[in-house]
């Protein structure tokens, strides 16, 4: 079946994946991930402990002092994972009464220093995409628990969002990129790695539906699915290398533990009838 509220969901999916895009090309998979999952289980929980007057949930608090303790500890997670992937200026001293090596050094320091700045930037543009995926990520089943489908009844009209979504923001992307330079799609190149991407995710996301829709509902359900960040954690610190040094990489999966700790809390003591 076919509604207005499943084509909502849809729509707001589209712009949280846009949101994880930018993020991870800016401040990796390994940082975005971290953030925006403390930020989705920090968003559903709050929608669905204050909707529950709304659409009749029928879980609620049993613990709220606990429930509290499990905020702070993701408010907590996520400032750890900003603070132990933050990029780290790597120079060299040379003591040498050499003037050209001095100029040399002074010259690749400044160039050092500039990259510096410019990293810094990209992963401060990361971070607010990733929080902003975080608040969209963390509403986007919201519209579906007002309506009256259920399980796959939904995925009709929200793969009919996601479609319109995601065509109009490429009609705008175009018309933005075509004033200065011409959009390059490389169907070729990239048709293999999107589609299996949008498969997984898409599989991901049918099964966050059928878990918000049971008796798990949202308050729980949603904060437990976030642990999927220990898995692309593990990616950006292995394969694409976006963590070095043992302390920080230590420091990282203390955070992701930090966060799972108060996704776990969040879940725990939400008891649904």
């Amino acid at each position: 079946t076919w509604g207005k509220k499943g084509f909502m969901a849809g729509c707001v999916w589209v712009c949280a994946n846009l949101c994880a895009i930018f993020a991870v090309n800016n401040c990796g998979i390994a940082t975005a991930q971290g953030v925006w999952a403390g930020g989705i289980c920090i968003v559903s929980f709050f929608w669905g402990w204050l909707g529950q007057p709304l659409w009749a949930d029928t879980c609620h608090l049993s613990n709220l002092g606990l429930a509290i303790g499990g905020l702070l500890f993701l408010v907590i997670g996520i400032s750890l994972v900003t603070f132990f992937t933050r990029p780290v200026n790597k120079r060299t001293t040379i003591a040498t009464n050499d003037v050209e090596k001095n100029n040399e050094y002074a010259l690749a320091k400044d160039n050092n220093d500039e990259h510096l700045k410019m990293i810094q930037r990209n992963r401060f543009k990361g971070l607010l995409f990733a929080l902003g995926c975080g608040v969209c990520a963390g509403s986007v089943l919201v519209p579906l628990k007002f309506s009256h489908t259920e399980g796959f009844e939904a995925v009709f009209s929200f793969g009919t969002g996601v479609l319109f979504t995601s065509i109009l923001w490429f009609i705008i992307a175009h018309a933005f990129v075509s004033n200065r330079s011409e959009l390059s799609l490389h169907f070729k190149q990239v048709s293999p790695y999107c589609l299996t991407s949008g498969l997984l995710w898409n599989v991901g996301n049918i099964c966050s539906i059928l878990a918000t829709q049971s008796s798990l509902g949202l308050t729980i359900a949603y904060p437990i699915m976030q642990n999927a960040m220990v898995i692309s954690g593990c990616i950006g610190i292995v394969v694409f290398k976006e963590i070095e040094g043992i302390d920080r990489i230590l420091g990282f999966g203390f955070s992701i533990l930090v966060i799972s700790a108060g996704a776990f809390l969040l879940g725990s003591y939400a008891v649904c009838e």
